[in-house]
């Protein structure tokens, strides 16, 4: 009788740690995808903080000057892509989040060579920073 009591309390535990298992796996996979977005959010913030401090637009002149400036903002969008892929997909939930990003990313060239203004770019990094996407 001690060891049908015994088994049943046993198996009891069994079952509330094996929920106690699934719970953590649940919560660690929420906190990576927590810590995916906030990676994102973060990159752009630095992204368009390096931006402001580059100029209006970059001539050839200010290319020169701007070198090291230039490789920064560079090194950032190359992180805020990285971010980006690795979220994979976390992102389309939130259309305005993308359609800013996709907005970036593809004219971030334009303002490398001079061929736009950072103006669009700045707007589209703050547009992402307003969003609610990370602690909702």
């Amino acid at each position: 009788m001690w060891a049908t009591i015994w088994a049943g309390v046993s198996a009891l535990a069994s079952v509330l740690i094996l929920a106690a298992a699934v719970w953590a796996l649940l919560r660690w996979r929420k906190q990576d995808e927590l810590k995916a977005k906030l990676e994102f959010k973060q990159g752009i913030a630095r992204l368009g903080y390096c931006l402001s401090r580059m100029p209006d637009k970059i001539t050839l002149p200010e290319r020169e000057k701007s070198k090291e400036r230039l490789a920064e903002l560079k090194d950032h969008m190359s992180q805020c892509t990285y971010s980006w892929l690795a979220s994979e997909g976390l992102m389309e939930k939130y259309p305005d989040v993308v359609k800013n990003w996709e907005y970036i990313n593809e004219n971030i060239n334009q303002y490398y060579w001079g061929r736009m203004d950072r103006d669009s770019i700045g707007e589209s990094c703050a547009a992402i920073l307003l969003q609610k996407f990370v602690f909702k």
